[in-house]
């Protein structure tokens, strides 16, 4: 994950960031910016039906623990990705 953040720092235009609720909430129109930073064309509505039927938002988890060894690089982590840990 960390190398994927540096990547994103280092190449900001050639990365394009999804969130998997924002894929979810709205898969139309996520999609649709996904397949035009990646310059491709889908007029396919089957496409976006199939997304909208199939994606679905992760259910909450329990909280849970986390070793002390990984815990704070884990929240430090998240934090960058842009989740409250």
């Amino acid at each position: 994950m960390r190398k994927g953040l540096q990547l994103m720092k280092r190449y900001p235009e050639d990365i394009f960031d999804v969130k998997y609720e924002q894929l979810c909430s709205s898969p139309r129109s996520t999609l649709k910016e996904v397949l035009a930073f990646a310059r491709l064309d889908c007029e396919d509505e089957k496409v976006y039906e199939y997304a909208e039927k199939v994606l679905v938002p992760a259910e909450e988890k329990r909280p849970f623990s986390l070793h002390p060894a990984i815990e704070d690089a884990f929240h430090e982590s998240m934090r960058m990705v842009g989740y409250d840990a």
